[in-house]
């Protein structure tokens, strides 16, 4: 549900809005959000937004039951069971944001926003009793960990993009984000899985004529110490011819700086590489 005003001349807009949602894991949540924009001039665009949003617990987290790996104490091997809870309460958020944009004419723009999420109700653990012995298969430690909402944290940081069209036929785009997570305990980010510090985005495309183009992106993801993911650069070319308004061919070589890198690693050790320099070949049908 939504609903805008205009004033001063359709340069300052009002909107309103709400989202409602039920469901049988969580009572209903309402999702208020409100935003201001001004538009001075055509080139600059200012807007200010507040908004909630709210994570629903997943069946995994009222009712799941996950077993990790510990270190041994002494000649005993340790399982962590991670145990879900059904009176998990939903996970808040209050976004706070600003924004500016500006048009250079047809030729560019720049696009800056900085924002502050607090967060509330995040998942934690809590450890209920002591570990217990079981025999079976073989005698281990089994330490039970219960899921709570005990976390809370407070995400900042700030975007820029940049668009550039150098010729008629050739344009460049550029994004960079910053972004600091603070508050949460150890095993709470494992779970959350925070996002890089710094990440940034490079790219070219150019139109050849003849419906040829070709296309560059260079990426970099910054270190995420808790997850234990170095930083990493990526380059990517694309090379692609469009005989037909509906069929689409293209060339594309990946991975071109670096053979092999980590990308992801969660709590429960799945590890995600990159598939290492590649040579691939796509075709794409428009209906």
């Amino acid at each position: 549900m939504q609903q805008s005003w205009r004033f001063f001349d359709q340069r300052l807009q009002l909107t309103l809005g709400s989202k409602f949602e039920h469901s049988s894991r969580a009572d209903g949540n309402v999702q208020p959000s409100v935003r201001l924009s001004w538009r001075p001039d055509p080139a600059n665009h200012f807007w200010g937004a507040v908004s909630r949003a709210v994570s629903t617990p997943s069946l995994n987290d009222s009712n799941g039951r996950l077993v990790l790996s510990g270190e041994p104490i002494g000649p005993m091997a340790a399982l962590v069971k991670l145990l879900g809870d059904s009176d998990i309460d939903s996970e808040t958020m209050i976004a706070y944001e600003l924004g500016w944009r500006r048009r250079f004419g047809e030729v560019a723009s720049l696009d800056t926003t900085v924002f502050l999420h607090d967060y509330d109700d995040l998942l934690g653990t809590m450890v209920p009793g002591a570990p217990v012995i079981n025999p079976l298969p073989v005698p281990h430690l089994e330490l039970p960990v219960t899921l709570v909402n005990s976390e809370q944290a407070r995400l900042h940081g700030l975007e820029i993009a940049a668009n550039w069209n150098l010729t008629p036929h050739w344009r460049l785009t550029s994004s960079y984000s910053f972004s600091r997570l603070t508050g949460l305990g150890p095993f709470a980010k494992l779970i959350s899985l925070p996002p890089a510090e710094q990440i940034v985005n490079l790219g070219s495309h150019v139109d050849l004529g003849n419906r040829w183009e070709f296309d560059a992106n260079l990426r970099y993801n910054d270190r995420q110490p808790v997850l234990d993911v170095d930083a990493w650069w990526s380059l990517d070319l694309r090379l692609g011819w469009r005989p037909t308004k509906k069929l689409g061919l293209s060339l594309i070589a990946k991975e071109l700086l670096e053979s092999e890198h980590f990308e992801y690693n969660d709590a429960v050790g799945t590890e995600v590489s990159s598939q290492g320099k590649a040579l691939l070949f796509k075709a794409d049908w428009h209906f």
